[in-house]
């Protein structure tokens, strides 16, 4: 289960982007980049050693897209065999069934936290 969900939640990122109509990172791209160039600058005068264009320009690109979703499905992949082996362990079932009860309790919480649930609606 868990591993066809790395798909799922790509698109998951993917939807939320479109919901925003702001692409990953536009928010706070410039204000990091303008962040890591200050941090240079003050690095460069402490140590009296000048950093290369080349790594200066690494160092200070922000983010892609590409990244920040990367980033997001590894921490929500993370959360979600974490959360999975504990329940697995608390339960003493095996990691599929811990899964899937997990998958259940979202559903079930998503849905009676949004009034829907036994409605005629």
């Amino acid at each position: 289960m868990l591993l066809n969900v790395g798909g799922v939640c790509v698109s998951y990122f993917e939807w939320l982007k479109n919901l925003a109509h702001v692409r990953f990172g536009r928010l706070n791209k410039k204000w990091e980049e303008q962040g890591k160039r200050a941090l240079l600058d003050l690095i460069e005068k402490s140590s009296n050693t000048p950093v290369s264009s080349d790594d200066r320009a690494r160092i200070v690109r922000g983010p892609r897209e590409k990244d920040i979703v990367y980033s997001g499905l590894d921490d929500t992949m993370s959360e979600a065999c974490a959360s999975t082996i504990a329940t697995a362990d608390e339960k003493g079932i095996d990691h599929r069934t811990a899964a899937m009860l997990l998958s259940i309790n979202k559903v079930a919480t998503a849905a009676i936290s949004s009034g829907k649930m036994f409605s005629n609606i």
